[in-house]
């Protein structure tokens, strides 16, 4: 074949632009006798194609027993082990939060402004009424308390929806 068509088709391939024919063309190219010095580099290549579309995965593949053995060499503790570090890391991270709660939980429990928080105080019927009173009145004035905190944390980020309400309706 001519040594400047093929030099062309060279071309045309490496930036793949080749029709089928022309495909065609450098496999019977490659495939023959008469391949020119400059080419014989790039047959290599194309009797590789051919070879590998003839290769058949339907066999059994066996591995040598220097590739086994490196195989299980490198199956050492770190690979037995790592099944079990997300255990490890599930376990570590219920117990931080279970120490978090608790300290939150012990915040909470002081942070509250009442004599009797945390206390239990067994009242008889008739005896002790003063201090009863005292008591109920203590804890629903701390009821009050959280109740109107709540109130201004909910009706506040809807101050300026109700006043653009107001504004639409007059």
């Amino acid at each position: 074949m001519n040594k400047v068509l093929i030099d062309q088709l060279l071309e045309k391939y490496w930036d793949a632009e080749t029709s089928i024919e022309d495909e065609k063309l450098l496999k019977e190219y490659f495939h023959g006798s008469q391949i020119d010095e400059a080419h014989r580099a790039y047959q290599e290549i194309f009797l590789h194609y051919s070879q590998s579309t003839q290769l058949r995965l339907n066999d059994r593949v066996t591995l040598s027993e220097e590739i086994v053995a490196a195989y299980e060499n490198k199956q050492g503790i770190i690979v037995r082990i790592r099944p079990l570090m997300k255990y490890a890391a599930a376990i570590i991270f219920l117990m931080a939060s279970y120490g978090l709660f608790l300290n939150l939980s012990d915040q909470q429990l002081t942070s509250r402004s009442s004599q009797y928080v945390g206390k239990y105080t067994e009242l008889h019927e008739h005896e002790d009424l003063d201090e009863a009173y005292a008591i109920t009145m203590e804890a629903l004035s701390f009821l009050k308390t959280k109740i109107n905190q709540t109130e201004e944390e909910v009706t506040s980020p809807m101050l300026p929806i109700s006043r653009a309400i107001n504004k639409i309706n007059q």
